[in-house]
């Protein structure tokens, strides 16, 4: 079931037996099988970081880091990393809304 080692020349030489190649196989299917899996999305109240935030918002890269180098939307810093709670930035976006007239009692 183990493989043999051979120093009978200056070159290592290890030979299977097909159980373990079989064993092998089947592990690196199972891998590869399990990262082709989608990934499940951020929790709703945990941190995202930027590239979720821009995914989430359908925002440029740029458009979101002007956004915090501007304190305009509310983010974590932590040293280079930034990163973002979805729950605060609904909150921001709800509280920034821009109304249409009807809604202020005209019209």
């Amino acid at each position: 079931m183990f493989g043999s080692l051979d120093w009978g020349s200056d070159l290592m030489e290890f030979r299977l037996d097909s159980q373990d190649i079989e064993l092998i196989a089947k592990r690196v299917a199972a891998i590869l099988q399990n990262d082709s899996k989608p990934k499940p999305e951020p929790e709703t109240d945990g941190l995202i970081d930027i590239f979720a935030l821009m995914k989430y918002l359908d925002m440029s890269e740029r458009w979101v880091r002007l956004q915090v180098e501007e304190f305009k939307i509310p983010f974590y810093s932590f040293g280079r990393r930034i990163k973002f709670k979805k729950s605060e930035i609904d909150a921001h976006l709800k509280k920034s809304a821009v109304l249409p007239v009807h809604y202020l009692g005209r019209g």
